[in-house]
């Protein structure tokens, strides 16, 4: 079994604090999703709150996509 090097300047520490950092935010990420799901079933100015949140969530989903891509490039070009 083959062990993975870590790119340059890297250590395990520094990757396990990432993973971390990108775990909380899904986590984050879910809970915003069912502050929405709230918010969506009460009617009038909670309703446009939940479009903003829903809005909110869904740059934040393609920000972590964006972010968990661009690390697994670094980690495999290294």
């Amino acid at each position: 079994m083959a062990i993975p090097s870590l790119p340059r300047g890297r250590t395990v520490a520094n990757v396990g604090r990432d993973i971390g950092r990108m775990i909380r935010m899904a986590m984050a990420i879910g809970k915003a999703g069912a502050l929405v799901l709230f918010i969506a079933r009460r009617p009038g100015p909670l309703q446009a709150t939940a479009e903003h949140l829903s809005a909110l969530a869904m740059d934040l989903r393609e920000t972590l996509g964006a972010l968990t891509r661009s690390q697994a490039e670094a980690c495999g070009s290294a």
